[in-house]
């Protein structure tokens, strides 16, 4: 536990640090290293929570070259996703851009570029939607990252309830249920 709160802090992710402390104070269960991390995967700012590549610029060509060779949704997800990760979000959002309207997951990597570029107009208005009564997603991933945006953005309302719609689509999913404590 030490050490996972250690590479929290390591990491800046002051916010982080303190929802595991406060969450260990209001629980007597243990929560291992593996529950720690999750929440951090899902819940962090900072761009270590994805393995890190051995060798980014191989990646990227073989990626890119997988994308040439069969333009498929795999191969242009695939690319999406080392683009966003690697710095290169804008590039990762265009390749999903076509899609997400329709598809979640590419959704979720149009999400997971605007958390990383810090911008939040496609969160707020699938939360718009959602407001109004409808989910055009049915996943949860969508909703957490939708959720994260709006959190990003000091937009409280709108990550509630979004996180709120995760949780019924993941009821099992602990570090929601501690994200959503925290919200009070």
């Amino acid at each position: 536990m030490e050490s996972a709160l250690a590479i929290l802090e390591a990491e800046g992710d002051a916010p982080g640090y303190t929802a595991v402390l406060n969450e260990l104070a209001n629980v007597s269960t243990d929560h291992t290293a593996t529950g720690v991390q999750d929440f951090y995967s899902q819940s962090g700012a900072a761009q270590s929570r994805w393995a890190p590549t051995v060798d980014p610029a191989a990646e990227s060509a073989a990626l890119h070259a997988a994308y040439e060779a069969d333009a498929n949704d795999k191969s242009r997800r695939a690319l999406a996703r080392h683009l966003i990760r690697h710095d290169e979000a804008a590039a990762g959002r265009e390749l999903v851009a076509d899609f997400a309207t329709d598809h979640a997951a590419d959704m979720v990597l149009y999400l997971e570029a605007d958390r990383a570029l810090g911008e939040t107009a496609r969160a707020q208005e699938i939360v718009a939607v959602l407001r109004a009564g409808t989910d055009p997603y049915d996943d949860a991933e969508v909703w957490i990252l939708a959720g994260f945006v709006c959190l990003d953005a000091d937009r409280t309302d709108d990550a509630r309830l979004a996180l709120e719609r995760a949780l019924e689509l993941d009821p099992g999913n602990q570090a929601l249920r501690l994200q959503m404590r925290l919200l009070g």
